[in-house]
């Protein structure tokens, strides 16, 4: 099946005012899998926040609208545009749900027993590492900024710091079994 641009209706997290990069994420894995494309070596690249409905095409895209996010896959890209059309649905997001998942081994590393039934897999990689991140820097918000895996785990997996690059960036990794593992970014929250 050829995939066409398609606009999703897509709803904030909780009280957030801007758009969650793994909502969007979780939206474009969908199409994959609804067009028979299989989702494996992704590179998922949230490049701004925005309070705006998307556009997903296929392919780059050398229009004029701002660009929100872009997957990588093999064999392809979806690429998501900012549209005039505001986010006015939210969706119940609680964090402190997830974190009932989570089993610490010391500061740097999270496992978690993920059934994908209350939220999705790159929600709670996040989360995840969001809070592994902020037990080193508790004064610092970061935001999403990449995701990089060889395909999306079923069942548990592990998130672990990395490195912080430079002043403004962290990697971390996202390993499950019987799988490569994969890379998260985070960036300051500008």
């Amino acid at each position: 099946m050829t995939l066409q641009p398609f606009s999703p209706d897509l709803a904030f997290l909780g009280n957030r005012d801007y758009l969650h990069g793994s909502t969007l994420f979780e939206v474009m894995i969908d199409k994959l899998h609804h067009a028979k494309i299989a989702a494996v070596d992704l590179d998922f690249v949230f490049e701004r926040r925005s309070d705006r409905q998307v556009m997903v095409v296929p392919g780059e895209s050398n229009s004029s609208a701002a660009k929100i996010a872009s997957l990588r896959y093999d064999g392809g890209i979806l690429t998501a545009l900012e549209t005039e059309e505001r986010i006015r649905r939210r969706q119940q997001y609680v964090e402190t749900d997830m974190a009932k998942a989570f089993v610490s081994e010391g500061d740097n590393t999270i496992h978690v027993e993920h059934s994908g039934a209350a939220n999705s897999f790159l929600e709670v990689a996040t989360f995840a590492f969001k809070t592994i991140i902020q037990r080193r820097e508790p004064e610092r918000k970061v935001v999403f900024a990449r995701l990089r895996i060889p395909a999306i785990p079923v069942g548990a997996f592990s998130v672990t710091f990395g490195r912080k690059i430079g002043n403004r960036f962290y990697e971390g990794r996202v390993e499950a079994p019987r799988q490569d593992a994969g890379l998260i970014y985070f960036g300051a929250w500008s």
